[in-house]
């Protein structure tokens, strides 16, 4: 998880230092939704119910940097 964090906070510095565009706000936006259903996941449900919103989160940020880092190779200038 900390691996994505921080691939995540490069994908934004890059996005940033390249001209934020709307394309990569989808993909942010999808980041986000991963983050806090695996947050609610662990948070909230015992640890037998943890394993699909794990699941489910990190395959939703997984999506968003992969998203987010081929919107960004193509919308370089």
């Amino acid at each position: 998880m900390i691996a994505l964090f921080l691939l995540f906070l490069l994908w934004l510095f890059l996005a940033h230092r390249h001209g934020f565009t709307s394309s990569q706000l989808g993909p942010l936006i999808i980041y986000v939704i991963g983050v806090c259903i695996l947050t609610a996941g662990t948070l909230f449900f015992g640890i037998f119910y943890v394993l699909p919103f794990i699941v489910l989160g990190f395959g939703l940020m997984v999506v968003a940097l992969l998203i987010g880092i081929v919107a960004w190779l193509f919308n370089r200038k």
